[in-house]
């Protein structure tokens, strides 16, 4: 279960009601470099601990992930924005379907959150790591996903914003599909479109 209370945050299996399992991702990136796209060291500004801090809570959650890149990852344009019926304070998250409805992936954004919060909460995931995706840190969260096709992401936005991630492949594409790398896709294309934190 993915839970938000007054102590913390705590990771098993769940994302805002939605299960999720993965595995490790090879070939991270590794550095901050601008998430805008231009491919230059990033030097963190003086009021923030992360690079190029993006502010993607202020967006609707259904906006996050942009249509062309939604189609490019063989979903549909629009996602579905759906609460989390476990915890209604929780925000509520948006999902985006394959035309066939067997794939899925979903974005969460989440304010007064660090990333540090989800170091310590490894939970039963077969794989915990720290890694750097688009120039930022992040958290991936997985366990097997050529057998059950999920993977997650947490990703810090700025000091105190996080943005989850699901990607869930259906049953016939597992082995042609790498649902950590959808989910890695998603932030890449999404990231440089989210506006910057002030």
């Amino acid at each position: 279960m993915f839970s938000i209370g007054q102590s913390g945050v705590r990771l098993s299996g769940f994302l805002v009601g939605i299960s999720f399992v993965g595995a490790a991702l090879a070939g991270c990136a590794v550095g901050a470099q601008d998430p805008n796209g231009s491919g230059q060291a990033a030097p963190a500004p003086s009021d923030s601990s992360i690079p190029y801090p993006k502010s993607p809570s202020t967006m609707d959650v259904c906006d996050l992930l942009p249509a062309q890149a939604a189609e490019s990852m063989g979903l549909v344009p629009q996602g579905e924005k759906k609460s989390n019926r476990l915890d209604p304070s929780v925000p509520p998250h948006c999902s985006w379907k394959s035309p066939d409805g067997g794939t899925t992936f979903s974005f969460d954004a989440f304010s007064g959150r660090k990333i540090e919060q989800y170091y310590g909460n490894p939970d039963n995931a077969r794989t915990f790591e720290k890694v750097q995706l688009v120039g930022h840190p992040a958290v991936l969260s997985a366990d097997a996903p050529k057998q059950d096709g999920t993977c997650s992401y947490f990703w810090a936005a700025n000091d105190d914003e996080v943005v989850g991630s699901v990607a869930q492949v259906q049953v016939s594409e597992r082995q042609t599909k790498d649902p950590c790398e959808m989910a890695k896709k998603a932030f890449e294309m999404s990231a440089p479109t989210w506006p910057a934190a002030k």
